[in-house]
């Protein structure tokens, strides 16, 4: 797939003379950035869903159902949450 990259003549960023070039969505890198952790979890994931034993391979899922076993593993589960969260909305 081959991406267009069009350069604007006479304008630049603060309005003067000169070219610029636009790279695209500003999205992009965001996007590539989430998608590595995203793709390496869900890779997880399934070779501990198709592996045998599954005591040997757990799912991330059945570790957090350790922690979450206890009130207080449920109030720390609970509190970074809120924190991760926190921090996704202010940065």
């Amino acid at each position: 797939m081959a991406r267009v990259i069009p350069i604007r003549r006479g304008a630049t960023e603060n309005g003067g003379a000169g070219s610029t070039i636009d790279a695209g969505p500003s999205w992009v890198p965001g996007f590539v950035v989430w998608m590595v952790p995203v793709l390496a979890v869900v890779g997880w994931e399934l070779y501990c869903l198709s592996s045998l034993p599954r005591a040997a391979h757990p799912t991330l899922s059945a570790l957090l159902d350790i922690v979450d076993s206890t009130r207080v593993g449920k109030t720390i589960a609970c509190a970074s949450w809120l924190v991760g969260g926190w921090f996704l909305v202010t940065a």
